[in-house]
C-alpha cells in the first residue's frame, strides 16, 4: 500500500475519533470496535509497505496517536463525571425517556 492510501485510511480513523470525542462530550457512550479493526489493518499495511514510504506517513501516525490521547482524556473525563453522579441522570433519561414520571407513567396528561 502506498503512502497516499495510508494517509487516506489514517484520516478516516482520525475522523472516527473526532466523532467519538464529540459523542462523549454530549454524554453519550461510544463503540470503538470498528476503530480497533481499522487501526489493526493500517498497522498491517504499514508493516507491509515499502520502507521508503514510511517516513512520509510518520507525521500522520503522530497525529493519530495525539487523537487517541485526546480520546483517552475524554473517556477519563466521562468516567469521572459518571462516578461523581453527573451523567448518570443523562444516561437514565436516554434509556427510559425524559418525559416519564417517577410513578411509572408516561408523564403525559392523566
Amino acid at each position: 500500500m502506498n503512502a497516499t492510501n495510508l494517509h487516506t485510511r489514517i484520516e478516516a480513523i482520525r475522523k472516527a475519533l473526532e466523532v467519538a470525542r464529540a459523542s462523549l462530550a454530549e454524554g453519550e457512550s461510544v463503540d470503538l470496535t470498528g476503530i480497533e479493526e481499522a487501526v489493526r489493518a493500517v498497522c498491517a499495511d504499514i508493516a507491509g509497505s515499502a520502507v521508503a514510504d514510511r517516513p512520509a506517513i510518520e507525521p500522520a501516525i503522530r497525529d493519530l496517536i495525539a487523537d487517541f490521547d485526546a480520546l483517552a482524556d475524554a473517556l477519563g473525563e466521562q468516567h469521572r463525571r459518571n462516578i461523581a453522579g453527573n451523567g448518570l441522570d443523562t444516561a437514565a433519561r436516554a434509556a427510559y425517556g425524559a418525559d416519564r414520571d417517577p410513578n411509572g407513567g408516561s408523564g403525559e396528561g392523566a
